[in-house]
């Protein structure tokens, strides 16, 4: 299965269905399922960009120039 980087709207508090776990605030992976993505529909969740680059893409860019 798929997962994705979410983490809530400020101000907004979601548990997770399975631990009952808060949500994050910094983000957490968590799988493309249907609950999750209907709180990204709702505008409870929002995406986490991935900042880090990988080694081997970093040497893909050296290599190019």
């Amino acid at each position: 299965m798929t997962t994705f980087k979410i983490k809530p709207k400020q101000g907004v508090i979601i548990r997770d269905p399975d631990s009952f776990e808060i949500l994050s605030e910094t983000g957490e992976e968590k799988p493309r399922t249907s609950y999750w993505l209907n709180h990204l529909k709702a505008g409870d969740v929002e995406l986490v960009k991935d900042t880090r680059t990988s080694k081997s893409t970093t040497q893909i860019q050296k290599d190019k120039e």
